[in-house]
């Protein structure tokens, strides 16, 4: 069961920055020592009026912003608690005016991370935790035909550290994330946004023979600071979300995983939009096939 309860982290895991006006949220840990490896399907999308020369086109009026990310990943624990585990994507994104539609397209940076996970008992709750840090690698496609800020890789080595926790007693749970990217500068003096996420989730755990379902609802707040070009800020190019997120996922023999999310940006602060309404789904498979 300790399995069925926290293996479920690795759909509604931690969000990782990569561009401005995109935070890409991908599972890249989970709570249980399990070896497993993921495909999965993310998007986040901006739809709205752009402001008026401040925004990407410049002229204003309806313009929307879609993120789709294609993942792999893959998790080994090596000695004891401790673990490593590799994130490799492509990113699509799409952007469209009324009468223009853009096309970027490209591999995004690899992330490699080591982390420890473990998990204590106390009077009738489980609580797992998990630490971990690592680097993002700037070898992926940069690309700035439409600017930087959507160009899926940084040409830039930049860290990221977190933390999870997860606390269940019988059928009831939640969950509790943080996270920060450190972005540096690249050989062509342009540094990406710094970031921060955190995530507070509600969990319900129901179980029927070889099939645990887990229906989960919450909140996440996503901030990505302003982009800098030769030291100076690059307007624009800042966003912050809070977002409310539900969704489910089905266990299956614990060997299969198959989850899905939406979200829902309820407050936000994104220079450079007049209005905009922002949401997103994922869907992802994941295969467990070990024990630490």
């Amino acid at each position: 069961m300790r399995l069925a309860l926290s293996i479920f982290l690795i759909f509604i895991n931690i969000n990782l920055f990569a561009c401005d006006g995109c935070n890409i949220s991908t599972g890249i840990v989970n709570n249980d020592p399990v070896n497993y490896f993921s495909l999965k399907l993310r998007n986040t999308k901006y739809d709205g009026v752009e402001s008026l020369f401040f925004r990407h086109t410049g002229h204003g009026g309806a313009f929307k912003e879609s993120y789709f990310n294609y993942d792999l990943g893959v998790k080994y624990f090596f000695y004891k608690n401790f673990y490593a585990q590799g994130i490799f994507s492509y990113q699509q994104t799409i952007l469209a005016t009324d009468s223009v539609s853009n096309l970027i397209n490209g591999i995004t940076d690899p992330l490699l991370l080591v982390g420890y996970n473990n998990y204590r008992l106390f009077e009738k709750w489980q609580f797992n935790y998990n630490f971990y840090g690592g680097l993002d690698f700037g070898i992926g496609d940069y690309k700035t035909i439409l600017g930087e800020e959507y160009s899926p890789g940084s040409k830039s080595y930049d860290g990221l550290a977190g933390f999870e926790l997860l606390g269940k007693s019988k059928k009831i749970g939640f969950y509790f994330k943080g996270n920060i990217k450190l972005n540096f500068e690249n050989d062509l003096n342009y540094s990406f946004g710094n970031g921060i996420n955190s995530s507070l989730l509600f969990l319900y755990y129901h179980e029927k023979e070889n099939l645990t379902y887990i229906p989960f609802i919450g909140v996440t707040y996503e901030l990505n600071e302003q982009d800098y070009l030769n030291k100076d800020l690059v307007y624009n190019t800042s966003s912050e979300v809070l977002f409310f997120d539900m969704g489910i996922n089905f266990l299956f023999k614990e060997k299969f995983l198959l989850g899905g999310k939406y979200k829902l940006g309820f407050y936000k602060y994104i220079p450079g939009w007049e209005n905009v309404t922002v949401s997103g789904f994922e869907i992802e498979l994941s295969y467990i096939f070990g024990n630490q």
